[in-house]
């Protein structure tokens, strides 16, 4: 399926930290197609151009297996009984013309994690935005709010009548228990289905629980956000490995590439990261400021 410009899609950012973090190393994958449907249970696949995998650990979507032989001519690889879902990811089913990478340099599953840290690391100065509808019973003063309430901006209630006008409720509170947070409104309110809306920020996400960021109240306005972040994050991740050296070539690389000119990279990244989250935090602070009102 085509996805739309600019689609806040944790896939999609994925693929944009991915190939900022190319643009700091030289040293490329090989790639290939996937030619044929793999089962979570498969231990063979069939890809377009064997030549461009060998013996040694592939990533297909975000799960990573490991390969332990190949027949070119047949253009098809095997995989141990063991080898499926190496390295902390999840055996999954995957289709044709999935992308298949020899031996990545970035994996797609630590990517994500970083794309979650950095959602995290953004709050509660950037946030996610929800409503909430209640039905309102009129003897009724306390409803439960939804488990991802950060804070409650504004509650406003539906008039009766042909109008369709919200007004703000003038007298609630928002009362915490040790498990849940429930909204007692105490003003005016007419009973009737979803006759009152709560406006209010979200606790970010802690799983990848769905592709699209939207579903968490997250606007395109992170976008940039996001990927600063989770690149600068990566980056810093990756000077360690430098310390290693393992043949003359990385030894030869490494005079040119100087110690410490990723970290210093990644430093960059982050300055401009937490700036653009403090741009936003103003723009969400203009847009949503906290409801005057009574709580007693």
């Amino acid at each position: 399926m085509t996805q739309p410009e600019g689609a806040l899609l944790v896939s999609r950012l994925t693929d944009e930290v991915v190939s900022a973090l190319h643009g700091y190393v030289r040293d490329q994958e090989m790639v290939t197609t996937l030619t044929t449907v793999m089962d979570t249970d498969d231990l063979a696949g069939t890809v377009s151009e064997a030549n461009q995998i060998s013996r040694g650990l592939i990533e297909i979507d975000d799960e990573l297996m490991y390969v332990n032989a190949i027949d070119a001519g047949a253009g098809t690889f095997s995989i141990p009984a063991w080898g499926r879902a190496q390295q902390g990811s999840t055996a999954a089913s995957h289709t044709i013309w999935s992308k298949v990478t020899m031996s990545p340099l970035y994996l797609s599953r630590k990517v994500q994690d970083e794309i979650w840290s950095t959602l995290r690391e953004m709050f509660p100065r950037v946030y996610g935005v929800g409503t909430a509808l209640f039905d309102v019973d009129v003897v009724r003063t306390n409803y439960s709010l939804p488990s991802d309430v950060w804070q409650v901006f504004t509650v406003d209630w539906h008039l009766p009548g042909p109008s369709f006008m919200w007004t703000p409720l003038k007298r609630w509170r928002v009362n915490h228990t040790a498990t849940t947070q429930e909204l007692e409104m105490m003003g005016m309110r007419w009973p009737g289905s979803d006759r009152v809306r709560v406006t209010y920020s979200k606790v970010p996400p802690t799983s990848y629980s769905t592709d699209d960021l939207t579903t968490y109240g997250y606007t395109q306005d992170v976008h940039d956000i996001i990927v600063l972040g989770a690149t600068a994050k990566m980056l810093a991740k990756t000077e360690p490995s430098r310390l290693q050296v393992e043949s003359v070539e990385a030894h030869g690389r490494s005079e040119v590439v100087q110690a410490g000119t990723i970290v210093q990279t990644a430093q960059r990244l982050y300055a401009m990261f937490d700036r653009r989250v403090e741009q936003e935090a103003f723009r969400l602070q203009q847009r949503f400021t906290l409801q005057p009102h009574k709580n007693r």
